[in-house]
């Protein structure tokens, strides 16, 4: 199994689209998409530094691993209509997501995902930063910092 060690987002999503084979991204502005014949397609929209939306519907080409050792709190949301995502958890795979609609605030310090030859994903997703949302977003839109308690 292929493993590698992210220690940003950035890392962790270039070695993830690499790992699929997918080519580019071509991108125009904040628009960007990832594709290979055969494999399939990610289309982002915005960064992952503050807001980003994406749709995906691709095979996982052989079996992975990625660690990630940053710290990442997000509000993250969507539909996996498709796949299976798996997290170590005690040296054993334990299904991380799974088909179904989410809502979730993570915040994590690091971990570990895998993905199996031959899975097919299908999903929409938004994640956003907390200290953007906190910072940026919510005060825009006439909020304070802490309408979110409730996650």
């Amino acid at each position: 199994m292929i493993y590698y060690t992210a220690n940003t987002p950035i890392e962790y999503q270039t070695f993830f689209h690499r790992r699929l084979g997918f080519h580019g991204p071509k991108q125009e502005g904040d628009y960007r998409i990832w594709e290979t014949p055969g494999i399939g397609s990610i289309c982002s929209f915005g960064s992952i530094e503050t807001i980003q939306s994406g749709t995906a519907n691709y095979m996982i080409p052989c079996d992975f691993l990625i660690e990630h050792q940053y710290h990442s709190h997000y509000l993250h949301c969507g539909i996996v209509f498709e796949g299976i995502t798996y997290s170590m958890v005690a040296d054993k795979m334990v299904a991380a997501s799974v088909p179904s609609a989410f809502l979730t605030l993570r915040n994590t310090s690091g971990g570990t995902h895998c993905w199996r030859k031959g899975q097919q994903f299908k999903g929409i997703e938004i994640s956003i930063e907390m200290s953007y949302l906190r910072n940026q977003l919510l005060p825009f839109l006439g909020y304070p910092d802490d309408p979110l308690q409730f996650l």
